[in-house]
């Protein structure tokens, strides 16, 4: 049995052009069909059930995006919708980090079931081509305005793979092994010298944008798209991409049973970056700018040459100082102060033994800073 998940009634803004479904209850058609919404979030199953005719008439009268944050509801859904027109069904991360294998997507023959990133290494039942959604806009919990059917397997096709699936496991396998003796805030450190280590920040068509300028890059017959840079594929195995891509590896990497780490991916200000919960505060981390505003970085390159502590376990004040980290979508409230500096760097000495720190790996493309 799916454990009850906690209720949100925040409403949405006009802007997302989503309504809860519990607000359509008395509604004429006409009064359905003649106003901005084109997307509902099924607040309550109860409600749902009772109703259920209401949802095919909403259905009918063209409305094709429901969320929810209980998949019983859009399991519900799927089962009893009599409609030949496939809608899309997207389940709303709840923010907790357990087992997942009530979720079966397989289930979803008739509709698009989309799936948030972070439940995707647990335990849940996967389909190819199965869509993935990385963010929840902040007012609403829903992933209307942010969502993202991004090509994770191929350059064309949204789907996640088998293939990949064992892909990233075997990542995640290997690096709990070596670091499954360390706490949260370890685990963070250690995976973002990880990634420090190996990636590079490389933009589309090899042109990106740092605080310096811009920066060009030679990667020969390989073709940074729109969609590679993107994809948290391109970062675990190619080693290289933009910020979306940096911290959605950094979630998949921390946020599974090995790790078990409470992380997620943040969007807000055209930026991607994380928000860690460790010893019930919550934190953002930033792994695109410790290597792209890492003060020892590789010659004319967005490439880290030794590890750096700046962005990770930021709060509020930083973050509002430093710019660029006003979070659009949803998480919990962070801390105003950025955690002990000293703090870190003691953590830190505890790693030296299982982490590089220094001596990074070189650039995977040549680059060079663009004269202006």
């Amino acid at each position: 049995m799916v454990p009850a998940l906690p209720k949100r009634k925040t409403p949405a803004p006009e802007s997302l052009k989503l309504k809860n479904f519990s607000e359509f209850l008395g509604r004429t058609d006409d009064e359905i069909r003649n106003n901005s919404y084109t997307a509902v979030n099924i607040d309550d199953i109860e409600i749902l059930k009772n109703n259920f005719d209401l949802l095919e008439r909403i259905v009918n009268l063209g409305f094709e995006k429901f969320f929810s944050l209980d998949y019983s509801s859009l399991e519900f859904i799927e089962s009893n919708l009599k409609s030949n027109k496939p809608i899309e069904l997207s389940l709303i991360d709840d923010f907790q980090n357990r087992d997942r294998t009530y979720i079966n997507s397989l289930s979803f023959e008739k509709n698009v079931f989309v799936l948030p990133l972070p439940y995707l290494m647990w335990n849940s039942t996967i389909k190819d081509g199965q869509p993935i959604s990385f963010f929840s806009d902040k007012q609403s919990m829903s992933p209307y305005a942010l969502f993202y059917k991004q090509n994770m397997c191929s350059d064309t096709q949204p789907s996640v793979s088998k293939e990949v699936l064992i892909k990233f496991k075997d990542i995640i396998n290997k690096l709990s092994e070596k670091y499954q003796n360390f706490d949260d805030e370890e685990k963070t450190i250690l995976i973002s010298d990880y990634l420090q280590n190996l990636v590079q920040y490389v933009d589309e068509n090899n042109i990106s944008e740092g605080v310096d300028g811009t920066y060009i890059t030679k990667s020969g017959q390989i073709i940074p798209t729109y969609n590679k840079v993107r994809n948290l594929e391109t970062v675990l195995f190619d080693n290289y991409g933009i910020c979306s891509a940096i911290a959605n590896a950094t979630t998949i990497l921390l946020n599974n049973p090995a790790f078990n780490v409470n992380i997620r991916s943040v969007h807000g200000d055209g930026h991607v970056w994380n928000i860690v919960n460790t010893l019930d505060k919550n934190y953002y981390v930033d792994n695109s700018w410790s290597i792209t505003r890492n003060k020892n970085r590789y010659a004319e390159s967005l490439k880290a040459k030794s590890f750096c502590s700046d962005y990770l376990f930021f709060g509020s004040d930083t973050a509002f100082k430093i710019g660029h980290h006003t979070a659009s979508s949803y998480h919990p409230t962070i801390e105003q102060k950025d955690m002990d500096r000293e703090h870190l760097k003691n953590k830190q000495k505890r790693l030296v033994k299982v982490a590089k720190f220094n001596n990074y790996n070189k650039p995977i493309f040549e680059s060079h800073l663009q004269n202006n």
